[in-house]
């Protein structure tokens, strides 16, 4: 499911993820961010409805490479990522 917000023919597209508690604030959200920036803008956000598995790569899944960190250990390892 998604939600807009702004000017759909804006040339800035923001894309957000966002879930249950995202979605109580996304319109305020979408205020702050135009009367910050007083720019022209539409807002995509896409409901996910488990991070883990809406979010992380295949490979990691088949891997098996699931921490109870969740995913701090990338900030540590970014760098060896398979391009």
């Amino acid at each position: 499911m998604t939600y807009t917000y702004g000017n759909p023919d804006a040339k800035t597209v923001l894309i957000q993820m966002i879930d249950d508690h995202d979605l109580k604030g996304i319109e305020e959200e979408a205020e702050k961010i135009h009367d910050l920036t007083n720019m022209d803008f539409y807002l995509i956000c896409i409901r996910v409805h488990s991070w883990n598995d809406d979010l992380s790569p295949n490979h990691f899944k088949d891997a098996g490479i699931r921490t109870a960190r969740g995913f701090a250990w990338l900030l540590e390892t970014w760098y060896e990522w398979p391009l």
